[in-house]
């Protein structure tokens, strides 16, 4: 569950590295664990925090888009049949508590995935976006 990218300051002289892009993997990789010492029923949320990596690397947006970064992401299991309502509501709870923070909602917009932009274990992705300096951008 790793990808192979290049470090080096060009490509063909640098070294081969493998990476952890997601830091949710550990979730599913130990679900079993989890699911058991929790003694947990659906539905279930999954909180992790760790080190995630990025083989793209642009200097547009600076800081923005950096080889390795800090991720904090929860995974919520349900049962198939109740997934798109729990969706719709997760996001719009995390919607309205950026807004409770201060920002302004016309700098907030929803972004929902197309099936071809879907991780292989998601039923449905949308992303919380908002309006850089240098225009729409992913925030959550």
């Amino acid at each position: 569950m790793l990808f192979e990218t290049s470090v080096g300051a060009v490509d063909g002289g640098s070294a081969s590295a493998y990476l952890r892009p997601e830091t949710a993997q550990g979730v599913y990789t130990q679900w079993r664990n989890i699911h058991t010492t929790t003694r947990n029923k659906l539905p279930i949320g999954v909180a992790s925090v760790g080190r995630s990596f990025r083989n793209e690397i642009s200097t547009s947006n600076y800081i923005f888009r950096t080889r390795e970064f800090e991720q904090a992401e929860l995974q919520f299991f349900c049962l198939p049949e109740d997934s798109a309502e729990y969706q719709r509501e997760w996001t719009q709870r995390c919607f309205d508590w950026l807004i409770t923070l201060g920002v302004h909602p016309s700098r907030l917009r929803l972004r929902e995935h197309k099936g071809t932009e879907l991780a292989h274990y998601a039923l449905a992705t949308t992303d919380i976006e908002y309006l850089y300096p240098f225009g729409w951008g992913e925030l959550w």
